[in-house]
């Protein structure tokens, strides 16, 4: 199968729009069948921001194993 997948995209990008990432994500989990989770962070426009690195680091530390 595939890798699990973790996705996040700004309401406000005004580089590739919300509804494409969002598009994007359910064509691959319901098509393909890759099973993931998608966050829409709010007023973020097409950048990284910290509250998404965080949630990435929790996200990885529940599924990799302890060190």
């Amino acid at each position: 199968g595939y890798p699990p997948l973790f996705m996040c995209h700004g309401d406000r990008d005004d580089i590739v729009p919300h509804e494409w990432g969002k598009g994007a994500f359910e064509n691959l989990t319901s098509k393909l069948g890759v099973e993931g989770t998608f966050h829409t962070i709010p007023n973020a426009q097409h950048v990284l921001r910290r509250k998404e690195l965080i949630m990435l680091k929790e996200w990885l530390n529940e599924r990799l194993p302890p060190s």
